[in-house]
């Protein structure tokens, strides 16, 4: 059989291209002033998708507690309210195919000497409704160990702590001598979630104390360099598909 006869037979059984449609969200109303909503997704036929929906409405939940918690602190310590409180700004940063990730970047002055910030991820699996387990998505050699933390409104999250991880933050973040320094040992719980956006995973210390919390800004690791270190390549290939369909940015 000729070359060209046969690979023309074989096009067939070739894989099809992951498929980009973007997730259809509902943008929500703020959970109160200031407070931003984390969306929904449109159309919550099956279980998966309910799940979804449910931990997301809980999540906000969550914020308007630590919002009212919040302005009693604030009430007894007697300190100005002009400008403090709790605000929050949600970001789609992948809005499918397979996955859905949001952030929540918080602005926090409960009282005291400062005010603080914090940002922290939920990101889905799609098939399942589950949180992303990183624990099967990454290679045992950058898997590390799994744990859980709070964030800021306490909110549990998942984190991994490994040196080959943080080392992989550092690389991308390019910290200064000090906040390298601060961000010593193996020891430090990295949170993580898909970014569309920047077409990679996106890593973030957490639990970092106020004093150095500014060290620990969020990085990015390009697929290019996660996808020979044998990340998950179904999560790999999502996230491009994403990124060049524009599947981020605000719900709609």
């Amino acid at each position: 059989m000729k070359p060209s006869l046969l690979f023309a037979l074989l096009l067939p059984l070739a894989a099809p291209a992951l498929a980009a449609e973007p997730l259809r969200l509902t943008p929500m109303p703020p959970a109160e002033t200031g407070l931003e909503a984390f969306p929904r997704l449109a159309e919550a036929e099956d279980a998966p998708s309910q799940k979804i929906n449910q931990a997301l409405a809980a999540a906000d939940e969550r914020g308007r507690a630590a919002a009212a918690s919040c302005r009693k602190d604030l009430r007894e310590s007697g300190a100005d309210p002009h400008g403090a409180g709790w605000t929050r700004t949600v970001r789609v940063a992948m809005r499918g195919p397979a996955f859905l990730s949001v952030t929540a970047a918080d602005e926090i002055y409960c009282g005291g000497p400062h005010p603080d910030a914090a940002l922290f991820a939920l990101a889905y699996d799609l098939r399942t409704g589950s949180p992303l387990n990183w624990e099967r998505l990454m290679p045992k050699a950058l898997s590390g160990k799994a744990s859980l933390t709070s964030a800021a409104d306490g909110t549990r999250l998942g984190v991994l702590t490994s040196p080959k991880l943080r080392a992989l933050y550092l690389k991308a973040s390019k910290p200064d001598a000090e906040c390298a320094q601060a961000l010593e040992g193996d020891e430090l719980p990295l949170m993580l979630w898909p970014d569309a956006q920047a077409g990679g995973v996106a890593i973030q210390p957490a639990d970092l104390p106020h004093v150095i919390a500014a060290c620990g800004p969020a990085a990015i690791i390009p697929v290019a360099v996660l996808r020979p270190m044998g990340v998950d390549g179904g999560l790999l290939d999502a996230i491009e598909a994403a990124h060049k369909a524009g599947n981020f940015g605000k719900p709609r």
